[in-house]
């Protein structure tokens, strides 16, 4: 049976959905910028200034008096450790955890997919859509590009081929951010380490040198950008395979050979994986967004465009 996506993805309440999940990935991002402020900046500042002031010679060399402030270091590490393990990093997932819920719910009204409790849980609240849609329902231009979530050539194409179509556009879009994010991760990191190493041998340093006044400090947005590229790396492998079990079940729609409760029963097998794929991924900054979004929309949209004219090829008679 033909589906008109273009009504049932621009109602309001499926907009509504899509503004709170936007809002909480929003706020999910701004904490991520605080913790890595905490973690790395910070970190490094403390580092430089233990390994200055507890060095006599460096000490003299800035003009400053030498003084022993390994126990403010310590104190600072173990208190900003202790906020981002407490505190930090439970609301994020919190909010990451909302908003995946939230777009599950666009997604299984969207596609007239039966809410799968036991993969996702309860229903997020209408209340809770309220609350954290208001600031995005508050700004129109903002608000607006929200419609048409999904492409705007879906009407008339069967919801069984509709959604595989719409869940590997999905999985396209995520996919190819996190290769690229991934690439600058890689690349910071290899870059801090093949500079700090020419450092280090221009300015002749002893290997205890090297390691206390420039690896050391640097540690930490090493290991940050390290832990980023691995991270996404693991991401767009689970998405990879994702992706292919998609393709097998699109090529088993066209064949014809199966039915299309057999195509919706796999499609909701494939949601779950998904949606907990949304719920566990490392977030994606907004900047790489803003930098791939019209490459990503040529890409996406060129996909689905051959997707549908395939379909229509092998059922156009």
């Amino acid at each position: 049976m033909a589906d008109n996506f273009s009504i049932k993805q621009n109602r309001p309440e499926q907009l509504n959905s899509l503004a709170a999940q936007r809002q909480l990935y929003t706020q999910a991002k701004q904490l991520s910028y605080v913790q890595i402020i905490l973690s790395v900046p910070l970190i490094i500042i403390i580092s430089i200034a233990t390994l200055v002031l507890n060095d006599n010679a460096l000490a003299q060399k800035v003009g400053v008096q030498q003084i022993d402030i390994s126990w403010i270091a310590a104190f600072v590490g173990v208190t900003v450790a202790l906020i981002d393990l407490l505190v930090i990093t439970p609301i994020i997932n919190g909010f990451r955890d909302k908003a995946a819920k939230i777009q599950e719910l666009f997604d299984a009204s969207v596609f007239d997919l039966p809410w799968n409790d036991v993969a996702v849980g309860i229903k997020p609240d209408h209340e809770d859509i309220s609350k954290y849609s208001r600031k995005i329902r508050g700004k129109q231009d903002e608000y607006n590009k929200l419609r048409y979530w999904y492409s705007d050539k879906l009407d008339g194409i069967p919801l069984s081929a509709a959604t595989v179509i719409c869940q590997r556009s999905n999985l396209l879009w995520d996919s190819d951010l996190r290769k690229y994010f991934s690439i600058i991760a890689g690349g910071v990191a290899l870059f801090l380490v093949i500079f700090l190493m020419a450092i280090g041998v221009y300015e002749g340093l002893t290997l205890k040198s090297f390691f206390l006044v420039v690896f050391a400090p640097a540690l930490p947005i090493i290991i940050f950008s390290t832990r980023q590229w691995i991270d996404n790396n693991k991401a767009i492998s689970q998405l990879t395979s994702l992706k292919e079990l998609l393709n097998t079940t699109w090529e088993e729609l066209l064949s014809g050979e199966k039915s299309d409760s057999y195509i919706l029963e796999r499609a909701r097998k494939l949601q779950d994986q998904i949606y907990l794929n949304r719920k566990s991924n490392p977030l994606i900054f907004d900047w790489i967004y803003e930098l791939r979004k019209s490459k990503q929309h040529e890409n996406m949209f060129y996909s689905i465009d051959k997707m549908i004219d395939e379909y229509k090829h092998e059922f156009s008679t």
